[in-house]
């Protein structure tokens, strides 16, 4: 998996930079919580979820310090 850098829109870190994510299929929690653990590792932030339909087994633990943004719908 890799890790970004720098904040994508406005700030936000782009969930799907973070690993493949498969839509409608696959477990995208892995993904999700390796993005929370890096933007929890920066103190703060935004982890944005593009359109798509997230499926997701494994449990995903949110941080406090983390908003999560989203557009469209599923």
């Amino acid at each position: 998996m890799t890790s970004p850098n720098l904040p994508t829109l406005l700030g936000a870190y782009n969930v799907l930079e973070f690993g493949n994510i498969e839509f409608g299929a696959g477990d995208a929690g892995p993904v999700i919580n390796h993005a929370m653990d890096v933007i929890s590792a920066a103190r703060n932030g935004t982890l944005f979820f593009p359109p798509g339909t997230y499926v997701i087994r494994t449990p995903v633990v949110h941080r406090s310090n983390i908003s999560v943004i989203g557009f469209g719908s599923a």
